[in-house]
């Protein structure tokens, strides 16, 4: 295999990767990754948060569908402090008092997403991506340095 063949097929590899765990959630997988600001968790910067399909315990971290005025995004990733027969009640662990108590809705299976596995910072998460994606592209152009050059 050529080394354009080897950088095309990483490259392509890696995309569908990328693609099928970025919309994961739209495309039905029981997995996805999203973004969160941070903030009401305790992080000062954007985090990115895996998360799976399953049944969230108390001390979870949570990604859900905010159905309502309650919080300022269209999903929450917060910790789930209780669980009632309305259904789960969360919290980031940054903030005074639950979602809950500043008018959200209990989370319930309808608007949970899953329980999160895995939580970056964006900023490490992007280092990692050029940590594997950059010696590809070394590797590649030092095989065949005929390949079109960056102006």
């Amino acid at each position: 295999m050529t080394a354009r063949r080897t950088y095309v097929l990483a490259l392509a590899l890696s995309l569908l990767v990328l693609v099928t765990i970025a919309y994961g959630a739209l495309l039905g997988a029981p997995f996805g990754v999203a973004m969160s600001t941070g903030e009401s968790m305790g992080e000062e910067q954007h985090v990115l948060n895996v998360w799976v399909q399953g049944e969230p315990e108390v001390g979870d971290v949570v990604m859900f569908e905010a159905t309502d005025a309650g919080l300022s995004h269209d999903r929450g990733t917060h910790r789930v402090v209780d669980e009632t027969d309305a259904g789960l009640i969360t919290q980031g662990d940054a903030n005074a008092r639950t979602d809950q108590e500043m008018g959200a809705e209990p989370i319930t299976d309808e608007t949970l997403l899953g329980v999160v596995v895995y939580r970056i910072p964006l900023r490490d998460a992007l280092v990692m991506a050029g940590l594997v994606l950059g010696p590809v592209a070394v590797v590649s152009e030092l095989r065949n340095p005929s390949l079109p050059r960056p102006i």
